[in-house]
Parts: C-alpha cells; sequence; structure tokens
C-alpha cells in the first residue's frame, strides 16, 4: 500500500495548492480510500473511467445522500484528472447524481417561538434569532465577528462563509 499512501498524500497537496477547503480535503480523501477499498484486489491506478460508474451503483444503494455520491464523483473525477493525468477520459461518462430539488421546510410561528423560548439564555436566544432570520449556517455564525454586523442598516457581512465564499 505505499503506492496508495504516496498518492493519497499527492492528492491532498494537489487539493491544497487548488484552493480546496479542509473539510473538502477530508471528503475527498474519504471518498479516494473508498473507491480504493472498492477497487480491491485491483489498485487505484489500474481503474478505468467505467470503474468509476460502476462505484457510483454501490454508493446510491447504500442510502447515501445525492450530495454524498456527488461529492465522491468529484473527487475521483479530479484525481484521475489532475493528479494521475488522465486528461483522455471521457468523463462526460460519469455523470453526478441529479440534485433534488426540495423546497425547504418552514417552521411556523409557534415553532419559531418554541425554539426561541427553549434557548436558556438570552445569549443563546439572540444566536437562534441571528442563524433563523438570516438564514446563516452554523460554521457561518460560528465564524461571525461583532465588527461584521452593521445594525444601522440592517446587514450582517459573512466573510469566508460556504466554498470561501464572502
Amino acid at each position: 500500500m505505499p503506492e496508495f499512501d504516496t498518492l493519497v498524500r499527492q492528492f491532498s497537496d494537489t487539493l491544497a495548492a487548488a484552493g480546496r477547503t479542509e473539510r473538502t480535503i477530508e471528503n475527498y480523501l474519504y471518498a479516494l480510500r473508498g473507491f480504493g477499498r472498492f477497487l480491491q484486489p485491483r489498485t487505484i491506478t489500474e481503474a478505468v473511467c467505467d470503474d468509476i460508474v460502476a462505484y457510483q451503483r454501490p454508493l446510491g444503494s447504500r442510502q447515501l445522500s445525492d450530495s454524498s455520491v456527488r461529492v465522491a464523483t468529484y473527487a475521483l473525477r479530479f484525481f484521475y484528472r489532475e493528479v494521475l493525468e488522465h486528461r483522455d477520459w471521457n468523463y462526460a461518462r460519469v455523470p453526478p447524481p441529479r440534485r433534488p430539488h426540495r423546497l425547504p421546510e418552514i417552521l411556523d410561528a409557534a415553532e419559531v417561538e418554541a425554539i426561541l423560548a427553549a434557548a436558556p439564555n438570552l445569549k443563546y436566544r439572540v444566536a437562534f434569532m441571528t442563524v433563523y432570520g438570516s438564514g446563516l449556517r452554523t460554521e457561518e455564525f460560528l465564524r461571525l465577528e461583532p465588527s461584521a454586523i452593521d445594525a444601522a442598516r440592517n446587514v450582517i457581512r459573512v466573510s469566508m462563509g460556504k466554498g470561501r465564499k464572502d
């Protein structure tokens, strides 16, 4: 397995150089390791494009979310295209799973009030109100600095949100 470990490190370095977040790198490495187990006894360098398509089937049958299957697909595409430089592969044969179009679940006023009432103190109540009212993700809220709140204009500036976007 030394060759596989070397490729994993190279993949991690390539992802970091491409500016991927630590979380994305972890997810992509997890997908690569899973694919390596799927291929056994063959090695990851012996795989062909159709192996990625074949790998998608068991992922879907394991009741994984569409986004988990999509992350695995993008990870493998990136690995084979950028690390192993298989640019001649027909990646169109490796389609990402469909994104489900779901409507968000809307809480009614009583449910929102129950959540706010469950806050153990004022600090948590303000946090819940801010997250719910602004639609912030948990990580975005946790990184929020007091200077990012412009109370006069009722604006919150989110820096380095999902995908490192402001």
